[in-house]
C-alpha cells in the first residue's frame, strides 16, 4: 500500500476516535446533568459514540494489516538519484518529480 493511502486511513481512524471521544464525553455531561441539550434522545448519542468507536477500531484493524503486509514485501532496494533534489525530511537525493520519499516517506513540497 502506498504511503497517501495509509495516511487517508489514518486521517480517518483519528477523525472516528476524535468523534467517539466527543460524543462519550457529552453523553457523560448529560446523564450527569451538566449539560442538557434536549434536542436528541439519550440514546443517540450513545450509538452515535458507539458507531464512532466501531469504524475507529475498523480503521485500526485496516491499518495495521497494512503495515503488515508492507513490511513483509521483499522490495529492490531504491537508490539515490545522482543530481536529484533532497528529502525534505531524511535529505536522499530523489527525483525532482517524487511526491513521496522511498527511503522515509515524507510527501515533498511542489
Amino acid at each position: 500500500m502506498n504511503f497517501q493511502a495509509l495516511a487517508a486511513l489514518k486521517k480517518q481512524q483519528k477523525l472516528f476516535f476524535g468523534l467517539f471521544l466527543l460524543t462519550a464525553f457529552m453523553s457523560g455531561m448529560k446523564a450527569l446533568g451538566i449539560f442538557a441539550t434536549g434536542i436528541f434522545p439519550w440514546w443517540s448519542e450513545a450509538a452515535l459514540s458507539a458507531f464512532a468507536l466501531i469504524y475507529a477500531i475498523v480503521f485500526t484493524v485496516k491499518i495495521r494489516k497494512e503495515e503488515a503486509q508492507g513490511s513483509g514485501n521483499k522490495k529492490t532496494p531504491v537508490e539515490e538519484v545522482e543530481g536529484g533534489t533532497p528529502c525534505v525530511c531524511c535529505n536522499k537525493r530523489i527525483t525532482n518529480e517524487a511526491e513521496i520519499c522511498p527511503f522515509c516517506g515524507w510527501s515533498q513540497p511542489r
